[in-house]
């Protein structure tokens, strides 16, 4: 065999090697990459939420140990929890949440409901005041309303929530007329 063919027989088998080495990679190794990859993000998921779920565990532990002291979970109540009934506190808060997000409140009432039983011993009982909201405003302006509403301080509820568009004569027809209930609760002495 001459030097001429040689040269061009080992440039067709380099040439082959090469595409055999692309065809490799393409079909084995991207894949498993992709693979490993995806395992990988969810190793890291599964270990973040491990660590989230032991620390919320631990916090847990040491309330329960912290709160063996009846006086202690009272004390915690009486935070979260008002120890009377305030409707002027739960207006005051429904108007400044309205006023915030741009919403008009049309007309409420409040309505002492009886009282339910703990879910503590170490708690008296709690009262429940539902106040009935009629109000009108943008879609968004009472979506945001509603979200500062579940995760207000005083433990506001909002419930039994009913839209329709503003049908009044001359009214903006992009406003919607909401009414719904505020389940707001207290300590009974």
């Amino acid at each position: 065999m001459n030097p001429l063919n040689k040269r061009i027989l080992f440039i067709i088998l380099a040439f082959l090697f090469l595409v055999a080495a692309a065809f490799t990679y393409s079909s084995f190794i991207k894949p498993a990459y992709t693979a490993i990859d995806t395992l990988r993000s969810e190793l890291f998921t599964k270990r973040e939420l491990l660590v989230k779920y032991q620390g919320s565990t631990d916090q847990l532990k040491t309330m329960v140990q912290a709160g063996q002291d009846i006086n202690q979970v009272r004390d915690i109540a009486s935070r979260v929890l008002p120890t009377s009934i305030d409707v002027s506190q739960v207006a005051a808060q429904l108007s400044g949440f309205a006023r915030l997000n741009r919403v008009t409140i049309l007309e409420t009432a409040s309505q002492v409901q009886p009282a339910r039983t703990p879910l503590y011993k170490a708690l008296q009982g709690v009262g429940v005041v539902d106040t009935t909201v009629k109000a009108q405003g943008g879609y968004n302006d009472i979506k945001l309303m509603f979200g500062q509403l579940e995760s207000n301080l005083l433990v506001l509820d909002p419930n039994k929530i009913h839209i329709e568009r503003n049908t009044t004569e001359g009214g903006d027809p992009q406003k919607l007329n909401v009414s719904f209930v505020v389940t707001s609760y207290y300590q009974l002495p």
